[in-house]
């Protein structure tokens, strides 16, 4: 459990904003030495989810060109050292992996509680799996199976996304000697299913701008405290030095 947020009103602070205005959720946490800090809420960090998984996907890419230069043995075949090499595909494929399946794992959630909130689907929803609540994502945006079910298949189907990402977060004895193990699925080239994943997750996203209006819904906020100020002791940053 976190520290106990603390703040006071501070009239100075209090800024008009017109009728209808539109507004960020964001969540709040206190460092240790930082103080208070506010970051947007979780669901809406897909984007940064697949971009940081997008460019760990293209620097994949560049260190498979180093299994090449690997000098091939009399037995006609290579032999991946421990080293450098091997660090570098095993850092940037954890990043691919994990931010790939919270890419849509994140999109997923967000539309779902946003399409399905107040209707006889929202329980269900809730209740299905992530393959299912995908399926429900789609068929409620009116995407056409035929041109996405490759980015499906490759979060949900054999060697896929969500297999190979339970199977480095949840390690266990006695991985087989091949793609179910997540360093074998690597090196092994089948890290390259994430473009696919990370394709469908842009599509669906795509799909979801040309029919968010259908969805959008007018709040009223109340306010309990305007013009926040944090109690918590923070450090200022450090001076820019002048080039």
């Amino acid at each position: 459990m976190g520290k106990k947020i603390r703040t006071v009103s501070d009239p100075a602070l209090i800024k008009d904003h017109p009728s209808g205005a539109q507004v960020e959720l964001q969540f709040s946490v206190v460092h240790d030495q930082f103080g208070m800090i506010l970051y947007p809420a979780y669901r809406s960090l897909w984007y940064e989810c697949a971009t940081a998984a997008d460019k760990a996907y293209i620097k994949l890419c560049s260190l498979e060109k180093g299994l090449l230069e690997l000098p091939l043995k009399p037995s006609n075949l290579r032999v991946m050292p421990r080293g450098e090499l091997l660090t570098k595909i095993i850092d940037c494929g954890t990043v691919l992996i994990t931010d790939t399946y919270l890419a849509l794992t994140h999109i997923v959630f967000g539309l779902g509680v946003t399409m399905f909130e107040g209707t006889a689907k929202a329980e269900l929803f809730k209740a299905a799996r992530l393959n299912e609540q995908c399926l429900m994502v789609c068929k409620e945006l009116g995407m056409e199976k035929t041109p996405w079910s490759v980015g499906y298949n490759a979060f949900f189907g054999g060697e896929g996304i969500e297999t190979i990402r339970h199977n480095l977060t949840h390690p266990k004895m006695g991985y087989s000697n091949g793609y179910e193990n997540p360093v074998g699925w690597l090196i092994g080239g089948k890290f390259h299913k994430s473009k696919d994943a990370l394709e469908f997750v842009a599509a669906i996203s795509q799909r979801w701008q040309g029919q968010s209006a259908r969805y959008s819904k007018s709040a009223t906020l109340t306010i309990a405290q305007r013009g926040m100020r944090s109690e918590h002791q923070t450090k200022k940053p450090p001076q820019k030095l002048q080039t």
